[in-house]
């Protein structure tokens, strides 16, 4: 033996570790160990702030590449009367109120609103039946196959959910021939997930399409909201009925990544669109909308104690673009503003809103809408209906 103490010996007879290593008590354990998730807090917010948008690299739905080019060649019309009083028939089949014509004192609306594109084939076979393949636009993972063409207005129809610069969205291929794919499933950007076909409510051969839509959903809490609302009705769909998610504009967003393949989503869909009416809500909780789609709020109201009331800014569709907090409560909803083309042009609200001269009213549809939309998160809240 030389006399000399070892480091496991010197640990085991002070009970402290040998050289330069130090132990803390649990308190200050504890203590070091809030810090640092503070830190860490603090860096993640403030990197999340610097750091660009997540590219979105999203392809078209089928080898249709005329959108840019050839709007004609592109989407598929209705094939209906009013075709020929617009100066470009396509237009029907494109996104937006395109729809249902009716004369104003204004001129021409269009009150129908057609929630995303509907694509027109390039491949055909001898009969005329559609050859083309529907692909998913970007990596994501199947959520709901509706395989019975008689069960939905879509035909059959496939929604994939994708997560886009930290929030999910959900784009839905309708009036399929064939669906490939199964629920769960996950696919990779260009994925075949179907062949494109004409089932689903009034449409032959003759005017197969894929209607393609991209979404928001509404609420976690549909299935509840339905049996309040429809208790006489069956929900084939659960959470992907197409009453649980908001379109917003597809044609739109692709022109748009064309020029600028860097853009924030959040700033597209709240600043791409007017706001055609606001409506205050009860506040008192997370809203579930808000916790699901952040960017609706204020960037200096995220994370804040939820206020006494919020007022919600949709498009005439009826998505919502703006969430903003209110110092003072309501009771029960009511409109706030509509905006100069609601108010002297007759523009259409998709039947949110009822007018009594100046006086502007949720409709009942309005009030089902916004007892949806408004329901709080499911971990902070009672469901409410109006």
């Amino acid at each position: 033996m030389t006399g000399r103490v070892t480091r496991d010996e010197r640990r085991a007879t002070t009970g402290r570790p040998a050289g330069g290593e130090r132990r803390f008590g649990p308190r200050m354990a504890r203590a070091l160990r809030c810090v640092a998730a503070c830190l860490v807090a603090c860096a993640v917010a403030s990197g999340s702030r610097a750091q660009p948008a997540q590219r979105l690299a999203l392809v078209l739905p089928t080898s249709n590449r005329a959108l840019f080019g050839d709007p004609a060649g592109y989407f598929t019309p209705t094939d209906k009367p009013e075709d020929g009083l617009r100066e470009a028939p396509w237009q029907g089949g494109a996104y937006g109120f395109v729809r249902n014509a009716r004369r104003t004192s204004s001129g021409l609306v269009y009150t129908r609103f057609h929630e995303g594109m509907d694509v027109s084939p390039i491949y055909r076979d001898d009969r005329g039946e559609p050859l083309d393949t529907v692909v998913s636009v970007d990596d994501g993972r199947v959520v709901f196959v509706n395989s019975d063409a008689r069960a939905s207005n879509y035909g059959r129809y496939v929604v994939v959910e994708h997560r886009w610069q930290g929030s999910l969205y959900y784009a839905l291929y309708a009036h399929l021939d064939a669906p490939y794919v199964y629920p769960s499933q996950y696919l990779r950007r260009g994925a075949a997930l179907g062949r494109l076909g004409y089932t689903g409510t009034g449409i032959d051969r003759q005017r197969a399409h894929v209607h393609v839509e991209f979404n928001v959903l509404l609420s976690e809490g549909f299935d509840e909201w339905f049996a309040m609302y429809r208790p006489r009705a069956a929900n084939e769909h659960g959470r992907w009925n197409g009453q649980n998610m908001a379109a917003f504009d597809i044609v739109g967003l692709y022109r748009a990544l064309a020029s600028d393949p860097r853009l924030d989503l959040g700033d597209y869909l709240r600043d791409h669109q007017t706001a055609a009416f606001t409506v205050a809500v009860p506040g008192g909780a997370v809203l579930d909308l808000v916790q699901r789609y952040p960017w609706l709020m204020a960037e200096g109201r995220r994370g804040a104690p939820p206020p006494p009331s919020y007022e919600i800014a949709f498009t005439g569709a009826g998505f919502p673009l703006r969430i903003s907090a209110r110092d003072v409560g309501t009771g029960t909803p009511f409109v706030m503003q509509v905006s100069p083309l609601v108010r002297y042009q007759s523009a259409p609200v998709n039947g949110y809103l009822t007018r009594r001269g100046d006086d502007f009213q949720l409709s009942q549809k309005g009030r089902e809408y916004i007892a949806l939309i408004s329901r709080p998160a499911p971990s902070v809240g009672a469901y409410r209906s109006w």
